[in-house]
């Protein structure tokens, strides 16, 4: 939720530096729509509807690793858009850590801690807590923000690359009057 919090400033930012919507609009992005299927797939199987269909423990980490790779598919056919690829490399990273992780992202109990989350027992929606078998450990969500901000919880590097290139896209594509041609 916080990154989407950046990513809304970060309109606003481009908005008041003269950026326009349009441009966001107009972008040459390819595939749009292979970009909904990894969304869809993730709000099916960390959301209640997964209870609906059943007993997900053995599918749902495969389906998880798949929608990261669909991502990753449609984030590599827009190499050429601003900051896709610093996305692009956040999401390797989370893919790699979730893969070698039994297909959840491994969430460090002292960073919970620090963010104001409850005690985490074995595995939540799409994290499982780190213990001393975690492949990549330092991959993994370890950036907590403090619990006295809003919004706060516990991020990985992937996270903050993803985000950092989320701003470069925001950034360049509403206000870069000459790379919106060459986009």
């Amino acid at each position: 939720m916080f990154i989407l919090f950046v990513l809304a400033c970060s309109l606003v930012i481009a908005l008041a530096r003269g950026g326009r919507l349009d441009r966001l609009v107009n972008l040459p992005v390819r595939w749009l729509w292979l970009f909904f299927i990894p969304l869809l797939l993730q709000l099916v199987i960390f959301t209640p509807l997964v209870k609906l269909i059943g007993n997900g423990e053995t599918w749902v980490p495969l389906v998880h690793i798949a929608s990261l790779l669909l991502a990753a598919l449609a984030l590599a056919l827009n190499r050429h858009l601003p900051g896709v690829s610093w996305i692009a490399a956040g999401l390797t990273l989370n893919l790699i850590v979730i893969a070698l992780n039994g297909g959840l992202m491994p969430v460090s109990a002292a960073a919970r801690q620090f963010a104001g989350q409850a005690p985490l027992h074995g595995s939540a929606n799409n994290v499982i807590l780190m213990t001393p078998d975690t492949v990549l450990w330092f991959l993994g969500d370890i950036l907590p923000l403090p619990a006295w901000l809003p919004l706060a919880n516990v991020y990985s590097i992937g996270d903050v690359l993803v985000t950092l290139g989320g701003v470069i896209l925001t950034q360049q594509a509403l206000t870069c009057r000459l790379c919106a041609s060459r986009l």
